[in-house]
């Protein structure tokens, strides 16, 4: 299991050619404290499986260049009577990108006794990103009904794909090529993207690469006759963040620092908002590669993991570890998430576990 993310009471994660929808109900959390190391005992979760996101209605088998790396998802609308639709969109090895509109009632689960079929949500749309690398993805709102993909490629671009979930004619089909943000400087083989992350409030994208430089880049509006026409990215920040590769990154809640982890395990913190991009922190994270890196909601904390099969919370102020769950994995972590309440994490990994902790952490 590659990567997980959380949308209210969902959960989705990456199986293979696949993407696997879960209800969380909160009401049956329990925090345990097993062994010292407050890891929620998932057996003890009421924590179901609602439907199987499949790229293809037919039953031709899914290659391996299909395998899911990258998911990301958000809500588009809930009603009263607790229906509900997610925009799930996942990128692919090969840079193809599958997109669901998944539409559930939260008193739906999965009926092992149905067909398999009868579980099956199929995707809205595929589209392929020539030359992504398959491992950097991003999603964000930009208008009403419209979501931009940020998806990295090999030659350090970065191509703005349009998400359309509204049948508006003036909205572009999905996939359309918004935007083409190339390198800064000399391309090379070095300067791969292998992480993105959009800010929350929209206007920075940040981009670590393989040859351990991070850009940020800032969203402008150019106007014409005093309205607003056209969106386009420049160039705000070009750090030399590490001499080894930049896997996970990500803005605080508030838009204001921006954190990056290296296959040293070492994690840098910058405050972008400037003319300059000014280091405010620094760790020694973790034993060996950071894989992931996640803000917390608060703003006041992050978490990292990665190949020492750590999951790492860290105190933004005091540059303190305040936790460490161990034990939890046996292979390297992929993937880490944080619900939007801040009231628990999850991770996932190469052993094929995923695994839920209380980040009630003062």
């Amino acid at each position: 299991i590659w990567s997980i993310t959380f949308v209210e009471n969902m959960v989705y994660a990456t199986n293979a050619g696949k993407v696997n929808a879960y209800q969380i109900l909160p009401k049956t959390l329990q925090a345990g404290n097993h062994d010292g190391s407050d890891i929620l005992d998932a057996r003890g979760l009421n924590f179901r499986k609602c439907s199987t996101l499949i790229p293809f209605e037919s039953r031709k088998s899914v290659s391996s260049s299909l395998m899911m790396c990258k998911i990301e998802a958000v809500s588009l609308e809930r009603s009263d009577d607790n229906n509900c639709k997610n925009l799930v969109c996942a990128v692919a090895m090969n840079g193809t990108v599958v997109v669901w509109e998944h539409e559930f009632c939260l008193a739906d689960y999965y009926d092992a006794a149905e067909s398999v079929e009868a579980n099956n949500r199929y995707a809205k749309c595929i589209f392929h990103c020539p030359g992504a690398c398959g491992t950097s993805f991003a999603l964000r709102s930009y208008n009403h009904g419209e979501y931009h993909a940020a998806v990295g490629c090999r030659d350090g671009s970065i191509q703005i794909r349009a998400i359309t979930c509204s049948l508006s004619e003036k909205l572009p089909a999905p996939g359309t090529l918004v935007e083409t943000i190339d390198v800064a400087g000399s391309v090379s083989a070095t300067s791969c993207i292998m992480s993105l992350a959009w800010s929350n409030c929209g206007i920075y994208l940040a981009a670590g690469r393989k040859d351990g430089f991070v850009d940020v880049y800032k969203r402008e509006c150019e106007s014409v006759s005093g309205k607003y026409s056209n969106y386009f990215f420049k160039t705000l920040h070009r750090i030399v963040a590490s001499r080894s590769i930049i896997r996970g990154l990500d803005f605080t809640a508030d838009s204001q620092l921006l954190m990056t982890g290296d296959d040293n395990g070492r994690i840098n913190v910058y405050e972008i908002q400037r003319k300059q991009a000014v280091k405010t922190g620094w760790y020694n994270g973790h034993n060996s590669w950071i894989l992931c890196l996640v803000s917390h909601p608060d703003s006041r904390r992050f978490i990292t993991a990665g190949a020492d099969m750590k999951v790492n919370v860290w105190d933004v102020s005091s540059r303190d570890c305040v936790h460490t769950f161990d034990g939890s994995h046996s292979d390297m972590i992929w993937g880490v998430a944080c619900n939007e309440e801040g009231t628990f994490l999850a991770s996932c990994g190469d052993d094929g576990k995923m695994v839920f902790y209380s980040s009630d952490v003062r």
